[in-house]
């Protein structure tokens, strides 16, 4: 049994190693084989660790680079978002252009100072210019509560992330046990269906899910019955991320799971059926160490 968790430990790291060949940050990883021991003669096969050929020094200039480009990415989009509030110098709505009309308002007057029409375009002038500053400083502003929302967000992701890091080391600590006596061997079954056997009607027969097209058998073997609930949650929460709405269940992959399982492997008119035969040929219920279908009220 040892040598078949090994043996599917290290398939499962080089199907991971094939499939991430081309993902950014991965790197190859193999699995340290120690032989287990009974007495002065080998009995098992544990593993002792998994390994990762990591290049430190590569790895570190990489987060540099990455980092470097982020903050030249971030850097320049908010140069570009404070440039658009500020405008071209030589476009009309900025400060220059503001500035420069009341500057010439200004100097119109000094030449003119009992022009009616000289004032009026100084004071237009004046608000004009008055405006675009209140309008400009908006734009800084909102650009600030932009910067304090990202960096607020960013600090959200990274708590986030450390606490998934800590939640991942949590459960690496608790799974990390790779003796005999307690490792298991998790198996995820896919089953392809349609075909033939779909062409059936769903009522012909007591298999109910013929219109289904896959079915999954999830499980985890281990040595102890004791050992049963340290492994049970990777069973029930790997097949509840498989389940895509389809709540059925196949009659012969069933454990001691309530009747409310066994209620889900067939259809109405199928546990009718089975009900009202159950019913005529075990009406006491004398088999029922099964799968039990009950006794349909009906004779």
């Amino acid at each position: 049994m040892s040598g078949l968790r090994v043996t599917q430990a290290s398939l499962a790291l080089v199907s991971a190693n094939v499939a991430n060949a081309e993902t950014p940050g991965y790197v190859k990883k193999t699995i340290n084989q120690v032989a287990g021991t009974t007495g002065e003669f080998g009995s098992s096969v544990l593993i002792n660790g998994v390994n990762r050929q990591l290049d430190q020094y590569l790895q570190t200039q990489l987060r540099t680079e990455n980092s470097g480009a982020s903050y030249a990415s971030i850097r320049s989009t908010f140069l570009a978002n404070l440039q658009n509030v500020y405008g071209n110098p030589d476009d009309s709505g900025t400060i220059e252009y503001a500035f420069n009309n009341l500057l010439t308002a200004v100097q119109g007057l000094s030449t003119s100072p009992d022009s009616q029409s000289a004032r009026i375009g100084a004071v237009a002038a004046a608000q004009a210019m008055a405006q675009q500053l209140n309008s400009t400083t908006q734009g800084i502003q909102t650009l600030r509560a932009n910067a304090e929302t990202g960096i607020n967000d960013a600090v959200i992701a990274a708590n986030n992330a450390m606490a998934q890091i800590a939640k991942i080391n949590v459960q690496l600590q608790n799974n990390g046990q790779t003796d005999a006596s307690t490792a298991s061997l998790r198996v995820a079954q896919l089953r392809v269906l349609g075909g033939a056997m779909a062409r059936v009607p769903v009522e012909a027969t007591a298999f109910a899910h013929r219109r289904s097209r896959i079915m999954v058998n999830c499980a985890a073997i281990c040595e102890r019955p004791e050992d049963m609930p340290k492994h049970a949650p990777w069973v029930t929460g790997f097949a509840a991320a498989l389940r895509q709405g389809d709540a059925g269940a196949y009659v012969n992959f069933l454990a001691d799971e309530g009747a409310a399982r066994v209620r889900a492997a067939y259809t109405d008119a199928t546990w009718d059926r089975l009900a009202a035969i159950k019913s005529r040929s075990d009406p006491t219920t004398l088999f029922h160490l099964n799968q039990n279908i009950p006794p349909s009220e009906r004779s």
